[in-house]
């Protein structure tokens, strides 16, 4: 993983991500639906680990393979979209990985 990419990611809580971009709330352990099948009580997310699952679509990653799917971005695209709700400027473009 990149220098940005690691940067990025320890600044964003990724529960609190998901959270705040879906409007779902947490039930339990998981969230009240899959932001992609919206199956009920499948999805899980690892703030440790920085992780999500879900059970019954099989879609898991971290923060930037989450907005690659739900927002339908690249992952150059994900790391700038993340960099921006983190506050963080980044200093060149980053390479596609």
């Amino acid at each position: 993983m990149s220098e940005n990419f690691q940067i990025v990611k320890e600044k964003l809580n990724i529960l609190d991500v998901i959270i705040q971009e879906t409007g779902l709330s947490l039930k339990g352990k998981h969230l009240s639906e899959c932001p992609f099948c919206h199956h009920k009580e499948c999805f899980s997310v690892d703030r440790e680990k920085g992780l999500f699952n879900c059970f019954s679509c099989q879609s898991a990653g971290d923060v930037f393979t989450f907005f690659q799917l739900f927002k339908d971005l690249s992952k150059s695209e994900a790391l700038k979209y993340a960099a921006g709700l983190a506050g963080i400027e980044l200093d060149h473009q980053p390479a596609e990985e």
